[in-house]
């Protein structure tokens, strides 16, 4: 069915992606509406890395699209846009409440992404240095 989103972070694209067997998925500002599409759509759909910005309404991965996923790693890319300077701290203290590894290019700077043989290893500007490993052959893509 086609969905009718009257705010443009409803109508983003959405890739997801296997590299070295993690899922990867960029959500970009996916608003609450286009979350809710999504999950409706591709109601067992996971990621191991979710990449996701703010959005203009609502929160960047709401926690039933979090549940859904159930991701090892959140990337939260930063914003110029007031709104999102004011949910920040709500926002990032939310998400690292979740089981997963949260990093913002807000705090880390550039934040890189490099398939290996055993996974995806993450690096961030700051000297983070993270590696994704698959979970399991058994999720569902987009």
């Amino acid at each position: 069915t086609d969905s009718d989103f009257s705010h443009a972070d409803n109508q983003c694209t959405v890739i997801q992606t296997v590299l070295s067997g993690v899922t990867l998925c960029h959500l970009s500002d996916l608003g609450l509406e286009g979350q809710r599409q999504l999950i409706e759509r591709h109601p067992t759909v996971q990621a191991d890395i979710v990449i996701a910005s703010p959005t203009t309404r609502g929160q960047p991965l709401e926690p039933f699209l979090l549940e859904t996923l159930q991701p090892q790693l959140i990337l939260l890319t930063g914003s110029v846009r007031p709104s999102w300077n004011s949910q920040s701290l709500t926002t990032k203290s939310r998400l690292s409440q979740n089981r997963a590894i949260l990093l913002t290019t807000e705090w880390e700077g550039w934040i890189e992404l490099r398939a290996t043989l055993s996974g995806i290893q993450v690096t961030s500007a700051r000297g983070t240095h993270v590696e994704i490993v698959p979970r399991s052959p058994s999720k569902e893509g987009l």
